[in-house]
């Protein structure tokens, strides 16, 4: 069972987070919160398809 400070049960969700990191937030410019939430949840739509 995954717990807290567990670094290789949290292994999976840390690289899903650092692609986002690399491929999106850090190339990208948002204006207010609602805009980066619906491009991450955009990315994340296209990601898992």
């Amino acid at each position: 069972m995954s717990r807290k400070g567990n670094c290789y049960d949290n292994a999976c969700i840390e690289s899903f987070h650092s692609i986002i990191k690399k491929e999106l937030i850090y190339l990208s410019k948002y204006e207010t919160r609602a805009e980066a939430e619906k491009s991450i949840f955009e990315y994340i739509e296209v990601f898992l398809q």
